[in-house]
């Protein structure tokens, strides 16, 4: 549970610090700097572009799909361990 946690604050981290340089990038100019010159328009993008939120957010579920992978496996070896003995077909009464 810790590791988590310290997963948690270090992707929130990031993403503060994402945001914080997009915004920096958005704000204007300060007073006796050159203005930045627009980049040029890239060509159309084959498939979705990756940003760092939908890298995060991959990463979460990739994890979230390993601890539920792990949790099956342990059950299944557990289950596997624990089985109850078979029990003989009942016999029916003659009648």
């Amino acid at each position: 549970m810790e590791e988590a946690t310290e997963l948690f604050g270090m992707m929130q981290a990031m993403l503060r610090a994402s945001e914080a340089a997009r915004l920096s990038g958005l704000a204007p100019p300060v007073e006796g700097t050159a203005p930045r010159p627009k980049p040029k328009p890239a060509s159309a993008p084959v498939g979705v572009p990756m940003t760092d939120e939908m890298m995060l957010t991959g990463f979460l579920a990739l994890g979230a799909g390993t601890g539920l992978l792990a949790a099956i496996a342990k059950r299944m070896s557990e289950g596997a361990a624990a089985a109850p003995a078979a029990r003989p077909p009942a016999r029916s009464a003659p009648r």
